[in-house]
This record gives C-alpha cells, structure tokens and sequence, in this order.
C-alpha cells in the first residue's frame, strides 16, 4: 500500500498551536479545505503536526473564534471549515472597539471614505435590480416606522445594499463589517424611533440621487448623514457614561 504524503508539516516551537492554526488557515485560503469540509481529527492532526492533542484543541478553538472553522459535538460532529465572509473582519473589528483602539472618530472617517469611494461605483454601475433593491429597503424601514417600531436593521442594510450595487466584493465585506458594527452600537444605545424616521430620510434622498446617477449630490447627503449618525452616538454614549461607571466603579474601555 502507497503510504499518502501528510497535509500538514510537524510543528517544533513553544507556540505550536499558532502554527499548526496558521497551515491549516493556509489550507483553507488555497481550496484544499472548502467550506463544509470536516477537518481531520484531533488525534489524526496531532499525528501529523506531531504534536500533542491538546495543542491542536487549542489550534482549533483559535480557529474557530476567528470564524474559520465551526465546531460541532456528537457523533457526526468534528471541525468543519465556514464560509469565510464579513464576519472575520467584523470580529477584529470589535475587538479593536471595545479595547478603545478605535473610537467614533476613527469609524467616521472610514465610513466618508469608504462611502464615498463606494458610491462613485454605484452611480455609475448600479442596474434596475439594485435600484429596485434599495427602493425595496426604504420601504421596508417606512413601514416598519409605521408600526411605531424602530427601522434599525433596515436601516444599516440600505449601506450594504449600495455596497453591494458597487459590484465590488471587497467594499461589500468591508461595508457589512463596518455596518454590524454600527448596528451594534445603535441597538445597545438605544437610537429612538424619531431618529430612526430621519436616517430613513436621509435614505430616501441618496436613493434618489443614486438614481439620478448624481455622485456629488449623492456623496454630500451621505457625509451629513455620517456626521449626524456620529453625534447621536456621541451624544448617547455620553448620557450613557454615568450608568456605565455605576455599573464598573473600576472603570471599562472606551464605547
């Protein structure tokens, strides 16, 4: 019998577990693992890294919380490799938040860029699918206004929407990062429903901007839009701070 060449090389270093995640990942990028695939098991990983078990355990469970891999238990359980989306970005993203490594400045001027850049493209390849598509999301947050509820999450997908008539995949994972994001924290700041009806406004006018193919027009609505949704926050974080600190009295990170 042909004896089969292992996948992964043997890892010889204190920090194995870095190793052994960082081949796998390599695997992953390069299509030998393809989403729903069940990775080998421990025992057959420890094998071939030669390495113990546990530091593969632990080379998964890195893995999995950086979204590449999910972990199922039971009998037709394993290591299974995810879809590699948004998701990843979002979470490095949040990290980066909650340590206080990025502040609402910073999100500001990556949301006007980012919008910006993303809008010159949609006006120029958006197509009647997508218009309908956007037109659909506005009246969507309407009604749900209507009902005297927040448009909150419909709100936030009007973003990824024009991310995605920009027919760039890069700018539409990068827009849905950013987007969770801001979702986040206008759920956990508690936005009321008569800023949610002006977002929606401001949704309606680049929408038709957007189909008037006018960029300029389109790009100025957007940065009042950005700086308007950063002083709510700004403002709601600040009303926030008292209770935070009651809550901590040792102090957390910045929002």
């Amino acid at each position: 019998m042909i004896k089969k060449k292992p996948l992964f090389a043997s890892i010889k270093t204190r920090r194995a577990f870095e190793k052994v995640s960082e081949q796998i990942k390599e695997l992953i990028f390069s299509g030998v693992f393809k989403p729903g695939d069940r990775l080998l098991s421990e025992r057959e990983l420890a094998s071939q890294f030669g390495v113990a078990r546990i530091v593969v355990r632990e080379a998964l469970r890195v893995l999995e919380q950086s979204g590449f891999i999910l972990i199922r238990q039971g009998s037709e359980g394993g290591a299974f490799v995810k879809e590699i989306g948004a998701s990843v970005v979002t979470q490095s993203f949040s990290d980066m938040m909650r340590l206080g490594k990025i502040g609402f400045g910073h999100l500001t001027e990556a949301r006007l860029g980012i919008e910006k850049i993303t809008l010159a493209f949609v006006v120029v390849r958006a197509d009647e699918k997508d218009l309908a598509l956007l037109k659909e999301n506005v009246q969507q947050s309407e009604n749900v206004l209507l009902t005297g509820k927040r448009a909150t999450e419909a709100n936030v997908s009007f973003h990824v929407l024009l991310a995605k008539a920009s027919k760039n995949p890069l700018l539409g994972m990068i827009q849905e990062s950013i987007s969770r994001i801001v979702y986040t924290l206008l759920q956990s700041l508690k936005t009321d429903v008569e800023y949610s009806t002006r977002v929606v406004q401001y949704h309606k006018d680049i929408y038709r901007a957007v189909c008037d193919r006018n960029e300029a027009l389109a790009a100025k609505l957007m940065e009042e839009h950005i700086q308007d949704v950063t002083r709510k926050l700004s403002e709601l974080s600040e009303a926030e701070k008292p209770k935070r600190e009651r809550r901590h009295p040792g102090g957390i990170g910045p929002v």
